[in-house]
Formats: C-alpha cells, sequence, structure tokens
C-alpha cells in the first residue's frame, strides 16, 4: 500500500515554494533560495553546540532558552517576531546538511510561521505582542485559543534531550518527527516520484539517494512512512 503525505504537508511545501519561487535543481540544496526570505538568517557554523548556536542567537538580538545542556547539534532553529535563524554545521556531508537545512525550514513552516499565520487571521496583527512575548494574553484571547486551536505563545524551543538523545516530551518528538516528513516532502516531493521507484521499499529508497541525494538512512526512513 503506498500512503500519501498529510495534507498538511502538501500544503506547507506549496506555500514554501510560492514564498521562494521556482525550486532548484535535483539534489535541491535550500540555500539557493533562502535569500528570497529576508527575515529568515542562515549561519553555518563549524561543529555547531548548543552553546554556539545559542551564542550566535544573541548576537542576532533573539531570545534563546537556559540551562542547556551543551552538546553537538547538526542544525537548530530560533524565531521570534520578525527575526528567524537557521544554524546549521557547515561540516556536515553535503546529503546530510542539505537533509539537516530541509528539516530547520520544516521547523520554521510548521512550528513558527503557521501558527503566527493563524493567529494574527484570528486576532489581526496586534496579538503579535503576545506571540513576541510583550504581553500576556488576555483571558478571552487564551479561552478563544483553545477552542480555535490557535496556540497563543511564542516558537517553542525543543533542544531538550535524554541521555539517549531522544526528544523528552511528546510536543518535541511530534515536532521532530513532523519536520522530518515536511523535509522529505520539500527535497523529495511525493507527486515526482516516478511509479517504478513505488514498487518497493527499497527501491524507493535507492531512488531517493542516487536521484534526490538523501543520505540512505533517511530514505529508508522516507520510503518507510510512504509504502506499508
Amino acid at each position: 500500500m503506498i500512503l500519501r503525505p498529510p495534507v498538511w504537508i502538501i500544503t506547507l511545501a506549496a506555500r514554501f515554494w510560492t514564498m521562494v519561487g521556482e525550486p532548484p535543481p535535483y539534489p535541491r540544496d535550500l540555500r539557493l533560495v533562502l535569500c528570497w526570505l529576508p527575515e529568515l538568517h542562515l549561519v553555518e557554523i563549524p561543529q555547531l553546540t548548543v552553546q554556539s548556536a545559542l551564542a550566535c542567537a544573541h548576537r542576532f538580538g533573539l531570545q534563546t532558552p537556559e540551562m542547556l545542556d551543551n552538546r553537538p547539534l547538526a542544525g537548530c532553529f530560533v524565531g521570534q517576531g520578525n527575526q528567524q535563524l537557521i544554524l546549521i554545521d557547515s561540516l556536515l556531508e553535503p546529503g546530510e546538511l542539505r537533509l539537516t537545512l530541509a528539516h530547520e525550514v520544516a521547523h520554521f513552516l510548521r512550528d513558527f510561521d503557521e501558527p503566527r499565520r493563524r493567529a494574527i487571521a484570528r486576532w489581526g496583527p496586534a496579538i503579535q505582542d503576545v506571540l513576541d512575548g510583550r504581553r500576556l494574553p488576555t483571558l478571552e484571547e487564551r479561552i478563544a485559543g483553545l477552542l480555535a486551536e490557535v496556540p497563543l505563545r511564542g516558537y517553542q524551543h525543543f533542544l531538550d534531550r535524554d541521555h539517549w538523545g531522544r526528544p523528552i516530551s511528546e510536543d518535541a518528538d511530534d515536532a521532530e518527527n513532523a519536520a522530518n516528513n515536511l523535509a522529505y516532502e520539500l527535497l523529495a516531493p511525493f507527486d515526482e516520484l516516478p511509479p517504478p521507484a513505488l514498487a518497493s521499499r527499497r527501491r524507493l529508497a535507492d531512488f531517493l539517494v542516487a536521484y534526490r541525494g538523501l543520505p540512505r538512512m533517511a530514505a529508508n526512513r522516507y520510503a518507510a512512512e510512504i509504502i506499508f
């Protein structure tokens, strides 16, 4: 059985290409199009860590969480108001770098941009003061937000991990899985997969590695999401 990606993934991926224009050729390197998002900055840091990422975010004037254990990072996203920042380890292998960047772009789209769009559509531009932490939501706003399932909070980080490197909360685990799946759609859209590649998980994974530039482990995971 072949399972199409959920509608939200197709919708957010399509919105992204509307924002930045024509997709680059395969294997897709999103660095080639992020210049069309002037509020989203990309910084590549060799041997990126939690602490070097937070220090860079501070230099951009962004608020960051405190008391996080330091550890290596492939990439991370930080966003507040009209300032967003993606950091990636510049020493990653090309395939891992492309995937990491797409994963962080997915966090921007799903966990930052989409909730803000929904909140502003519901309450108007004034609600940005709540989203950016300049005031607390009123009781009426909190109740309406719960009823409409529109979160009234700033971007929540998902950097905390346990001793095995796993997300420590269900929300963080869901966000990471969702970002992976949206990243796959950005780099290897379902509707452009040739029918012969969908004959089996192995054939699909081989195609994704050879023609879409995905790392082998990511290709195997993506194939398992599509073919049952």
